[in-house]
């Protein structure tokens, strides 16, 4: 389930929007967090994030709304009886990775500034240009890992837990 903010003008605060998050048939509304720093995304993935300020505070709100709706719920993002299958990675497969993860954090840490400055100049944002086909390829493989790594739960992506109103997020 995609969040539904991606035509909104924002002028102010980003952190402030209402989506409607989780399985249809138990909607609630939960305020999402602020869009994170580049940094956030790396090859741990989601769950190395869930204990980490400032983006704790989301995590920690969407579980308190989840445990509203169900008491029973378990933290979708802290769930330790998940089985995850870890592989390790050799040398090069590592520096590869974090190639991948450098250039979609640059990417992404453009594209953050760009939509900042336009909403708060009221203008439209330029997102970032590719400067080579390759760059533009490495980035689309990047991208693929990204949403590996931070779109591990169908019911809650990455979208429905921080306000991610630009591109790759919304195109």
């Amino acid at each position: 389930m995609s969040a539904s903010y991606c035509s909104q003008l924002v002028v102010t605060d980003i952190s402030g929007i209402f989506t409607t998050v989780g399985d249809p048939g138990a909607k609630f509304q939960f305020q999402v967090g602020p869009s994170p720093p580049p940094c956030f995304f790396t090859i741990g993935g989601i769950y190395s994030q869930r204990t980490v300020s400032p983006a704790i505070d989301t995590f920690n709100r969407l579980y308190s709304r989840l445990r509203t709706v169900d008491s029973s719920a378990t933290d979708p993002f802290n769930n330790t009886t998940m089985n995850i299958f870890v592989q390790q990675l050799s040398f090069g497969q590592q520096q590869y990775y974090q190639q991948l993860i450098r250039l979609f954090q640059k990417v992404y840490g453009y594209n953050l500034l760009a939509y900042a400055y336009a909403g708060k100049n009221g203008t439209t944002p330029f997102y970032y240009t590719f400067e080579t086909s390759s760059e533009l390829s490495q980035y689309r493989e990047a991208n693929g890992l990204i949403n590996k790594l931070y779109n591990v739960d169908s019911a809650y992506p990455v979208t429905s837990l921080f306000f991610l109103p630009f591109p790759p997020f919304c195109n």
